[in-house]
């Protein structure tokens, strides 16, 4: 992968949208760094201040943690026999030990808050990381893999350690504590007593950017890089604000000497002899100051700019100290400390570290492609391809390497580094597995029980039971996860594995996974035929088409495919592909083909492209009227949406709506009469609903950007940066009804109607998702009822979406006699009447009585009624009328019973106050 996939972008203001998001033709993730003017404090957890004003409705935060993990890898060190490494995990709290060899967990050892940097003592004795949210630092024995002390570091209301060297005699260690970024400080910690020994104040540390990868919400700080000297007796730090470098005596604190080197002064690198260090700058001239050091005191020989520009540029002096080793764009650049200049540029890619090998013969340069460089020839002698590696360390005895690939996954790569023998070994995951990490995508079944959640960067599946809100299992798939479906039954899920080029068919009866097929190149969307029979799976690499999966347990194939013209990716909402939708018969496949400009119909039946109809500029979501009659499609670049009349091989557009910014979002109300679509175009915070039938426009003001939507009969169940929203689509009036703030903001949503319930992932720190109710709450009163011939009484329930006008709405009555018919009550009165008509039970209603007579059932063998309730058709008294804003209903199922002759009975009754 090049460059593109590590896109190395400055933030742009708040204030300053976007020309367009960026776009990929092969589903390439990209990744964006940022540097600051100066250090920062750590904000580890952004307070969601997007978020809307509640109303009401609630929302709970379900963890999907399997157990012990080890989230996002943030640094790694060898033992010194270079047997085991030890991970720091930032989100966990914890350090894991791995054995190299076997690459078999070993220890999961808890921390303290926010760890995001580990050193070894050179003895093997201890590993020494800083907790910078706890402001304390974990000294772990290495013999027992417990954390031996927890050491406070002394600080003066700032606190926050981030970074640790340990001298070379195991004696102590010293922590770069960050303070208020301005003023920061060390703590020198005695390691055989755990005891802070001594504080000094710094010149500014700190956060000096950050990287952050949309797709898996990862995200991390860039800290200020020092150097100790080999024999502990000082430590350079670079001052970036001051464009010095400064020298800090370790025994008492006292400031050695400030060298003026330049602007921003990056990194910093000491030679073994300490008789010299380089300093690299990322300043208006990008370079590499040479410093002599007398009694640690820096002094500047000489300042070589380089030849490329170097956006993060780190530095390392080669053993020999003649040459500095610098990061460039896409390179590394050599050079020369007596001649000052710059002598070979060695390509690379972007360099996420730099490591010297343990017989100083090679420097290894992780990325993408991991690069073995000779030094004596400033050569590659081998290229590793396999995933991004970044922060890395090597054996101090032999040919090993470990890198953390942090950017895009959570995982360890193991490497050896024998020149042209070097090769990859293998990889785990950074905690124990099985791991449920980054969720991306979420499907809900259509009964609304159960949904499975894709583990964007840990290869899972997480099979989630909504009404106990339990992970009831956990399923193994491919690399970056993208997409699942399930079909109407719930009997079967389909994955897309894009980096893997897998997709994977999940059992949901069985509860296993039973195949996994080849689909190239990049599998991303995934639909699954109503029955279950079939699939359809767009890739988006090579050659880009739609490919058929025969679905049948364990025998599941692939079918064939048709070509589908460029699809592609476009950074919106971390990361959408192509769109596609099925029509309501099953027939006609829908396909946004993006970089064409196109939506192309498919015949299922026939596996054949019916017609290509001209769209407009980048298409990206598509959707069907209910009544199969029209297809709408958005376009992301010209800010329109298309309305096609479907006719098979003479479909065309029929409308174009104007002024639509970027309709990520689009669809139907259930009658097919509303026509809405979210404008996620910056600062738009706006839903637009257009009315078929009249041909209305209303634009709904929702307070933020709205992302994702899914329309649920008669409601609009979308997400608004940090909130859960719900519009209410026509009678009695279009409008917002109700917003709930949610723990950040998601990269999916999924709705369950019967339980009304919205289900967000939340990737990042959190690792789980958001279960939303939206609207009043119901309560049961006037109960327990009298009991029945069950010798229960029956229990009634409300659930879905207490919103007036919104449907749907049900009503479930449990614990009845078998094979007893019933029917439900309503009244907006609540009232007593104890065994009406000679009934052994209580009416608990009032007022005007509805019966719902249209909708009378048996109770079956397992003695449940339960029916969908058209809130904008309420049956009463003389006729239907609607749930209006504000009113409250109550609700009763009155049912026959033989108790022990021939009687009736009534359930508790339930009562809901409607949004």
């Amino acid at each position: 992968m090049l460059v593109s996939a590590l896109a190395l972008v400055a933030a742009l203001p708040q204030t300053t949208p976007p020309a367009l998001p960026p776009v990929s033709d092969d589903g390439s993730i990209p990744e964006s760094r940022v540097l600051y003017d100066a250090p920062r404090r750590v904000d580890a957890e952004p307070s969601p201040a997007g978020a809307l004003s509640p109303r009401s409705g609630s929302t709970t935060l379900l963890p999907l943690e399997v157990g012990e993990e080890g989230d996002m890898p943030r640094d790694v060190a060898f033992t010194p026999d270079g047997q085991r490494v030890v991970i720091v995990n930032r989100d966990t709290d914890n350090v894991t030990v791995f054995d190299f060899a076997s690459r078999q967990l070993l220890a999961t050892i808890p921390v303290g808050d926010f760890p995001v940097d580990v050193d070894v003592a050179p003895d093997g004795s201890v590993a020494v990381v800083p907790n910078v949210l706890s402001d304390t630092v974990s000294i772990i024995d290495l013999s027992t893999l417990t954390v031996a002390a927890t050491v406070p570091v002394t600080t003066t209301g700032g606190g926050q350690p981030y970074r640790v060297q340990i001298d070379a005699t195991s004696t102590f260690c010293l922590v770069g504590v960050i303070e208020d970024a301005i003023d920061s400080r060390f703590s020198v910690i005695d390691l055989a007593s755990g005891t802070e020994t001594l504080s000094f104040q710094t010149s500014s540390q700190g956060a000096y950017g950050g990287f952050f990868t949309p797709e898996p919400a990862i995200f991390g700080n860039l800290f200020t890089d020092w150097q100790m000297s080999s024999d502990g007796s000082f430590v350079l730090v670079p001052d970036r604000g001051g464009d010095v470098l400064n020298s800090y005596d370790v025994a008492t604190g006292a400031l050695l000497g400030t060298a003026a080197v330049g602007d921003v002064p990056a990194y910093v690198d000491i030679a073994d002899d300490r008789t010299q260090a380089v300093v690299s700058l990322a300043g208006a001239v990008d370079g590499v100051v040479r410093l002599s050091l007398a009694g640690g005191v820096p002094t500047i020989v000489s300042t070589t700019p380089t030849v490329n520009s170097a956006f993060d540029p780190q530095v390392r002096l080669t053993p020999d100290g003649n040459f500095a080793v610098v990061a460039v764009l896409n390179a590394v650049e050599f050079i020369d400390l007596n001649a000052a200049s710059s002598v070979t540029t060695v390509s690379t890619g972007t360099v996420g570290d730099l490591e010297i090998t343990f017989d100083d013969e090679y420097l290894v340069v992780t990325n993408f492609n991991t690069r073995v460089i000779r030094l004596s020839t400033r050569s590659v002698v081998r290229t590793m391809t396999f995933a991004a590696t970044y922060d890395a360390a090597v054996s101090p005895v032999s040919h090993r390497l470990v890198g953390l690939n942090n950017r895009f996954r959570e995982d360890a790569h193991f490497y050896s580094t024998d020149g042209a023998s070097s090769q990859f070994l293998g990889r785990a995951l950074s905690g124990p597995a099985p791991e449920m990490d980054a969720p991306r995508r979420v499907a809900v079944t259509l009964d609304g029980t159960r949904a499975l959640v894709v583990g964007n960067t840990s290869r899972s599946v997480a099979d989630v039971d909504l009404a106990t809100g339990t992970i009831t299992n956990t399923y193994e798939i491919g690399d970056r996860g993208w997409e699942v479906a399930t079909d109407a039954a719930g009997t079967v899920a389909v994955v897309t594995s894009t980096e893997t080029s897998e997709v994977q068919v999940i059992d949901l009866v069985q509860n296993q996974l039973v195949a996994t097929l080849s689909v190239p190149t990049r599998p991303t969307e995934v639909i699954v035929a109503d029955d279950g029979t079939e699939a359809y799976v767009t890739t988006v690499a090579g050659t880009d088409r739609v490919w058929f999966i025969d679905l049948a347990g364990a025998a599941s194939s692939v079918g064939g495919s048709v070509i589908a013209g460029q699809l592609g990716t476009i950074g919106w909402a971390r990361g959408q592909s192509s769109g596609m939708a099925l029509s309501p018969d099953g027939a006609t496949l829908a396909l946004c083909v993006s970089f064409d400009d196109q939506l192309r119909l498919i015949d299922v039946g026939t596996r054949s492209v019916i017609t290509n109809v001209p769209v407009g500029d980048f298409p990206i979501k598509v959707a069907w009227r209910p009544d199969g009659s029209q297809i709408v499609v958005s376009n992301a670049f010209d800010d329109t949406v298309s309305v096609v009349d479907f006719a098979g091989a003479a479909s065309a557009v029929s409308r174009v709506i104007g002024g639509v910014q970027d309709g990520f979002g689009i669809g139907f109300d259930d009658r097919g009469d509303e026509l809405f679509m979210t404008e996620y175009g910056f600062n738009v915070n706006n839903v637009r609903v257009d009315n078929v039938i009249s041909s209305t426009t209303m634009n709904v003001g929702v307070g933020g950007r709205p992302a994702f939507a899914e329309a649920v009969g008669s409601a609009l169940i979308l997400t608004v940066a940090y909130s859960v929203a719900a519009i209410r689509l026509a009678a009695p009036v279009t409008a917002l009804v109700d917003t709930v703030q949610i723990s950040e903001e998601p990269s999916d949503l999924a709705v369950s109607a019967r339980l009304g319930l919205a289900v967000t992932t939340q990737p990042g720190p959190n690792d789980a998702i958001d279960l939303t109710s939206i609207g009043g709450t119901p309560t049961n009163e006037c109960g327990p009822g009298v009991p029945n011939s069950t010798g229960q009484p029956g229990t009634i329930s409300a659930s879905g979406f207490f919103v007036a006008g919104v449907n749907p709405f049900f009503l479930t009555a449990t614990d009845l006699p078998r094979n007893s018919f019933g029917y439900f009550l309503n009244s907006a009165t609540t009232d007593f009447t104890m065994n009406p008509g000679g009934s052994q039970g209580n009416l608990c209603l009032g007022g005007t009585i509805g019966r719902h007579l249209a909708q009378v059932m048996s109770s079956g063998p397992a003695g449940q009624i339960s029916i969908e309730v058209d809130a904008r058709a309420l049956p009463s008294v003389p006729t239907i009328i609607p749930i209006l804003p504000g009113e409250t209903w109550s609700f009763q199922l009155w049912h026959r019973d033989a108790n022990p002759g021939v009687t009736s009975n009534f359930t508790d009754r339930v009562t809901v106050t409607f949004e």
